[in-house]
């Protein structure tokens, strides 16, 4: 089993059950978040494929085409960074086992939500991008 990213060390705190919640909760909103921006541009990408393809001008409907390249780009490193925010979870309950226990498994957590929390950023660039594009598509397609 390949771990993408391995739990990075936390200063030696107390962590009680609350911010163990706190972190997940954080956490559980930027990975949902991210994905529901990825899985709403891929339908929306199928849903603007005929206006796209409606397009009167070539050179036009070529460029808009071609700007699906980065934007595919962009939600594939969405989903990207949210395996690595998976694998910094069950990376740390593997070697957890081993040694550490509940302060590995809380080093799982804070890697869990770097990630998560970069695959968020991620999701807002690339949600605006794919707005834009979008908005581009509806105004060529309709002729405006």
């Amino acid at each position: 089993m390949t771990i993408l990213s391995n739990p990075r060390a936390l200063p030696d705190l107390d962590f009680t059950p609350t911010d163990l919640a706190v972190n997940v909760e954080r956490s559980n909103h930027a990975t949902s978040f991210a994905g529901w921006a990825v899985v709403t541009m891929a339908t929306g990408i199928v849903v603007q494929a005929a206006t796209l393809a409606s397009i009167g001008s070539p050179p036009a409907r070529l460029f808009l085409a071609g700007l699906l390249l980065p934007l595919l780009a962009a939600g594939f490193q969405v989903l990207r960074l949210l395996d690595r925010a998976s694998n910094a979870v069950s990376g740390a309950l593997v070697t957890g086992a081993t040694a550490g226990g509940m302060d590995r498994l809380l080093a799982g957590l804070e890697t869990r939500h770097f990630w998560a929390a970069r695959a968020q950023a991620w999701a807002y660039g690339s949600g605006l991008a794919f707005l834009t594009w979008s908005v581009a598509v509806q105004l060529l397609g309709r002729g405006a």
